[in-house]
């Protein structure tokens, strides 16, 4: 486990079967114009590492290791009129970028929806 910021985060393994979900993970993404284009990545953190550079400063680092979620809003997320973010768990992010700084992590839950009838949900993600 690790604290920082406000957090406590597990990992997804030491998680599984427990009635709380500290190991969702929201990192705000850097590559959009404007705030209503934000394409967060959202994901599940899967290992807790730090790094020791060794010196007088005896500098550490703690690093997360997360398995992302599809970040396009329209294909792996979506954004409702509320503000609410939806998602779409069986969309994985294909590029193998792992790692983020505990420091950039903002915690997140994710609740599990059953499907219903589409006509009484609307469109269906």
């Amino acid at each position: 486990m690790y604290f920082t910021r406000g957090y406590l985060f597990h990992t997804q393994n030491h998680g599984a079967g427990r009635k709380t979900c500290n190991y969702g993970v929201c990192v705000k993404g850097e590559n959009y114009t404007d705030a209503s284009d934000a394409a967060d990545f959202y994901g599940n953190l899967i290992d807790i590492m730090e790094l020791e550079y060794e010196g007088i400063v005896n500098l550490r680092i703690t690093l997360f290791k997360c398995d992302w979620y599809d970040p396009v809003m329209g294909r792996g997320t979506r954004r409702s009129n509320s503000g609410v973010v939806d998602v779409l768990s069986s969309r994985k992010f294909n590029k193998y970028e792992p790692f983020i700084l505990a420091s950039q992590a903002d915690q997140v839950c994710y609740g599990i929806h059953t499907q219903r009838n589409q006509s009484e949900s609307g469109s269906m993600f």
